[in-house]
């Protein structure tokens, strides 16, 4: 438009009612306007590019070109500024009477839905649905506590600077203790595992008669750490003893489940992989055991194959 730009890019509404309000306002200035190019002028200067629309159900943008156009036709031609201030105000009132039939389109079928819903709602078999349980409201009410907390907390900080100084340094410095405990932690719980780990050439060279022997005076004793330790090494044994596996002790627990390639040796993959687990659970895991794990590992060495009573 020669001469003449929109005051902004784009001009905001938080819902339909402000914008026709703010509409019915522009057409009120261009009929003040009128036959005035100066006026008009004014008006054009504070029409932005676009208006934008914020409904319950969408996003609406406007362009507003149709409406500049006609203004400025209105301010630099003379023999039509009738016309063109007509077309303004025509296309005013056009796109005024479609936002408020959208409103009460709107505002009809939201009440229609709240009908619907809460004669959904009101069933038998959506009792209680619309309704705050018990719990809902117990949890409303902590939520609510915590949050009356944090703010009573930020407003006493801000108005003891030093106060909040000290509390942060506090904080961090608790901070820094839970980080530093967790690392002892993690560590000794490494030294432990550490620990735990036999190496193969040190296991004792049992038969696995004798290994579910010890198991079974370790779990009689409440052991069940060495039992299951027992059980895995029984397992092992026996399927050496059977050809499935070398005789190698210096294998880890995976390097033997990986040696399971034959057609007879997958048939023993599942019992010997249960077991496995075990064993890195509890044995070097650390994690405690009981009977019940016990008697599991028991039935993964009879499905192995080894005859248990």
């Amino acid at each position: 438009m020669p001469g003449h730009s929109a005051v902004s890019i784009k001009q905001s509404f938080p819902n339909v009612e402000s914008f026709i309000s703010n509409l019915k306002e522009t057409r009120s200035q261009v009929v003040d306007a009128y036959g005035s190019p100066k006026k008009l002028g004014v008006v054009l200067s504070r029409l932005p590019r676009d208006w934008e629309i914020q409904t319950p159900d969408d996003h609406y943008q406007i362009d507003t070109e149709p409406l500049r156009d006609a203004l400025a036709s209105a301010i630099n031609n003379q023999q039509s500024r009738t016309a063109s201030q007509t077309e303004a105000l025509n296309w005013i009132d056009d796109l005024t009477t479609q936002v408020e039939n959208y409103s009460t389109t709107a505002r009809i079928d939201r009440t229609k839905a709240n009908a619907t819903l809460q004669k959904i709602l009101s069933a038998r078999e959506f009792g209680g649905t619309n309704t705050e349980s018990y719990i809902d409201r117990i949890r409303q009410r902590i939520n609510q506590w915590f949050q009356h907390l944090i703010e009573d907390l930020f407003e006493r900080m801000g108005r003891h600077p030093m106060g909040a100084k000290l509390l942060l340094w506090a904080i961090l410095a608790l901070s820094l203790a839970w980080i530093a405990t967790s690392l002892v932690r993690v560590w000794q719980r490494r030294l432990k595992i550490q620990q735990a780990w036999v190496p193969g050439a040190m296991v004792p060279r049992l038969s696995a008669q004798e290994w579910v022997r010890r198991g079974r005076e370790a779990s009689d004793r409440g052991d069940f750490r060495e039992a299951i330790h027992c059980v895995y090494w029984a397992g092992i044994v026996h399927l050496q003893n059977t050809g499935i596996l070398a005789e190698d002790l210096t294998r880890t627990p995976r390097e033997y489940l990986r040696d399971l390639t034959t057609t007879q040796a997958r048939e023993k993959q599942l019992p010997l992989r249960e077991l496995t687990k075990q064993l890195e659970r509890i044995w070097y895991g650390l994690f405690p055991a009981d009977s019940d794990d016990f008697q599991g590992c028991m039935r993964n060495l009879r499905d192995l194959g080894y005859p248990l009573p």
